[in-house]
């Protein structure tokens, strides 16, 4: 599941012209996630190379509150079907 949301993220932040399409450093998405958004790069570190097992709810609610888009839109994808 995390590596579901890991690619969703990534996804989002090329589709909202975040990132390039063809990035392919993940500190860099790492680095940029973080100055997008309220949570930490250490956090985000723990999540994108996979420190910790799940995603807190928390903290996925306010990735998406800080990329404005709703939760549902976030799951709305082939990834989690």
């Amino acid at each position: 599941m995390l590596d579901k949301v890991v690619l969703r993220l990534i996804e989002l932040l090329k589709e909202k012209g975040i990132i390039s399409k063809n990035v392919k450093d993940i500190d860099n998405v790492i680095s940029v996630l973080s100055k997008k958004t309220s949570i930490s790069k250490s956090k985000l570190e723990s999540i994108f190379y996979k420190k910790i097992k799940t995603i807190q709810l928390d903290v996925l609610y306010q990735l998406c509150k800080d990329l404005n888009i709703k939760i549902n839109y976030f799951f709305d994808t082939e990834l989690f079907r």
